[in-house]
């Protein structure tokens, strides 16, 4: 998917450039997870990041409908 967003002449700088964006959000909060269980409990922190996900598995879907009136 991500080699589909990038410019022919700069495929691989984008696509490094995008990767390491696609990882730096989870890296980022990954080291307070164990924090953030310990308050809110395993259950509370799972609820949370389902639904965290939520957004990206509606935006998989809009493009998906994109994708197919092409």
């Amino acid at each position: 998917f991500l080699s589909s967003l990038t410019s022919v002449r700069f495929t691989a700088i984008q696509y490094a450039i995008f990767s390491s964006l696609m990882t730096l959000i989870p890296k980022g909060f990954g080291g307070y997870s164990g924090a953030i269980v310990d308050n809110l409990g395993y259950s509370t922190f799972f609820l949370i990041t389902a639904l965290i996900g939520l957004p990206v598995l509606v935006l998989i879907w809009l493009c998906q409908k994109y994708l197919d009136r092409l």
